[in-house]
């Protein structure tokens, strides 16, 4: 028998639940995860609007940061760094997971608390260390942008 240590034995645990997940959610016959499919289907203007506010700063306290600040597409999505650094360059708790194909994710953030993209928005702007803001703050401030 083969001992694993502490760590094997987690990612063993996690695989073995990305498995069971997989299948509960109906993954293609004999395939524990389905694969990404070739197209998305999406709505152009939204898919327009969100390119628009990624790159947008307002949409942190003092407009200094935005979400392309910690998941820069140049850098694979990410910011390469141990801890990001939101508004006053404060340091996060983590680094920053990629953009790319995050819509395909099952769980969203590193920890998997969010169960989708339309979740997963809440947490950096309301989190003092990435935009420390709120919804009526950003609302207050577009809602000023004729263009939008």
């Amino acid at each position: 028998m083969v001992k694993l240590d502490a760590m094997a034995r987690r990612a063993l645990r996690w695989s073995a639940s990305v498995v069971a997940l997989g299948l509960a959610v109906g993954a293609s016959a004999g395939e524990p995860i389905d694969p990404i499919p070739q197209t998305l289907s999406h709505d152009p203007r939204r898919a327009a609007l969100g390119a628009q506010l990624f790159v947008d700063k307002r949409l942190s306290q003092n407009s200094q940061v935005a979400c392309i600040s910690c998941h820069d597409l140049g850098q694979g999505g990410a910011d390469n760094r141990r801890f990001s650094l939101g508004v006053n360059q404060a340091e996060g708790k983590i680094n920053a997971p990629t953009v790319f194909n995050s819509a395909f994710n099952f769980r969203q953030f590193w920890d998997g608390r969010a169960s989708s993209l339309h979740q997963q928005v809440d947490g950096p702007v309301h989190d003092p260390a990435e935009m420390a803001t709120d919804w009526p703050s950003i609302l207050e401030k577009l809602g000023k942008d004729s263009a939008l």
